[in-house]
């Protein structure tokens, strides 16, 4: 699988007509049109960037000062150390003091020693910034993907980093880890799983994303849970409680007979996967002037390191659902 399959599977859930894009430097920068918070950062990095960024000016970090709460700190995403540009104000955040160290020591210093020992490859930085409504402007969690540009087909950092107030808690639990062996499952009714099994090489695979583009005609199409996939979900799960979960619904096409579609997951994920993203799809479709169009649905899993089965959150990213992105946790 070339890791570009992984780039467009983001970029076409996150196109949505409440954005606006904007051409940077080997990327792409996404922001609401209402109240222009960034939604997306998508940037091509090699060792020719290390060292050549600046930092934030003044007029930035007074620009980030009116979104943040007491206590946050301002954050570079792309940090200079890695190029990033300091008079942008796209390229800052707040976060929590928590947040921005494991931010720099997991995020930028990981990607940073990479490019310096590996001076001829590149690689992708991709952010997406979650946010509690349309309205707010800061950010309660980080989904960051730094993918190798090379054969290895492996995502040298796959993170979900929480920014809860300081007030709320001074210390966080993020979620990062590396891939490796990936490669792309395809189905016939425009579904993709992209699937991977550790550096270990265990032999028991595990599902990294599920993507699939959903037509008026799908919402039909759907299958039951099988034996199958329910005794693999059992395998996945360990010993915790579980019910098995489909990451694209039956509803909107998924196959329960698809063993990389059904994972581990909690009543309280599940419902969620309804309210948020099952529903909202569905009364898209309800409308008689969407009945020839596309809803372009990714979800990517969340594990707690790269070798876990069990999934600890998901991903989603789907334009009719609130928020177009949200993270569904799994605990």
């Amino acid at each position: 699988m070339k890791m570009k399959v992984v780039t467009i599977l983001i970029l076409t859930a996150l196109c949505a007509s409440s954005y606006a894009s904007d051409r940077i430097s080997e990327g792409l920068v996404t922001r609401n049109k209402v109240n222009g918070r960034l939604e997306f950062i998508h940037k091509k990095l090699s060792a020719a960037d290390l060292d050549t960024g600046t930092p934030l000016t003044e007029e930035v970090k007074n620009h980030v000062k009116k979104l943040s709460a007491p206590d946050d700190v301002i954050a570079a995403l792309v940090d200079e150390k890695i190029g990033g540009a300091g008079n942008e104000t796209y390229n800052a955040l707040p976060m929590n003091p928590s947040a921005r160290e494991i931010w720099k020591n997991k995020v930028i210093d990981v990607t940073y020693n990479y490019l310096k020992e590996h001076n001829s490859e590149e690689v992708m930085f991709m952010l997406i910034p979650f946010y509690e409504n349309m309205s707010t402007s800061r950010p309660y969690g980080f989904a960051v993907f730094i993918m190798k540009l090379t054969k290895s087909n492996a995502q040298l950092v796959k993170a979900y980093i929480p920014n809860p107030l300081k007030s709320v808690s001074e210390t966080i639990s993020p979620y990062i880890y590396s891939t490796g062996n990936l490669f792309n499952v395809e189905r016939k009714n425009e579904t993709l799983h992209i699937v991977g099994v550790g550096f270990d090489k265990s032999p028991v695979e595990r599902v990294e994303a599920a993507s699939k583009s959903v037509r008026l005609s799908d919402l039909t199409t759907g299958t039951d849970l099988d034996e199958f996939s329910k005794k693999h979900t059992e395998s996945l799960a360990g010993n915790e409680p579980y019910v098995p979960g489909l990451l694209l619904s039956q509803k909107l096409g998924g196959k329960g007979d698809d063993p990389y579609n059904v994972v581990p997951m909690t009543p309280k994920a599940l419902e969620a996967f309804k309210t948020r993203v099952e529903v909202p799809v569905l009364e898209y479709f309800k409308d008689p002037a969407n009945k020839h169009e596309r809803v372009a649905m990714t979800v990517i899993v969340m594990y707690a390191d790269y070798a876990s089965t069990r999934p600890v959150g998901f991903i989603v990213l789907c334009k009719q659902s609130p928020n177009n992105s949200a993270y569904i946790p799994n605990q």
